[in-house]
């Protein structure tokens, strides 16, 4: 891949953690990112930050947002019951 490719997943297995770690030398914009009731934080690997909660009802939102990450902070959804996650953005490095 390289810079200005859209990147996006969805998380195969319900009711776990979907993390995007990229690649030690690329850097994404995470635009979207989604799930019903899901964590979405940025963490190190260690401690995580809270970027915000999706609701709770019905099929869930999207959460529409600007976060860059790379291979040190990166992407972490939470999943809640058997519940699928999301993200969508582009690659910038």
């Amino acid at each position: 891949m390289v810079a200005g490719d859209v990147v996006n997943g969805v998380n195969p297995i319900a009711n776990t953690v979907l993390n995007f770690q990229p690649a030690a030398t690329t850097e994404y914009m995470i635009s979207s990112c989604g799930g019903v009731g899901s964590w979405i934080t940025m963490t190190e690997g260690v401690t995580t930050s809270l970027l915000n909660v999706t609701s709770n009802t019905g099929d869930g939102t999207s959460a529409n947002v600007k976060v860059f990450i790379n291979n040190t902070n990166y992407l972490q959804i939470g999943a809640t019951a058997a519940q699928y996650n999301n993200y969508s953005g582009i690659q910038i490095k």
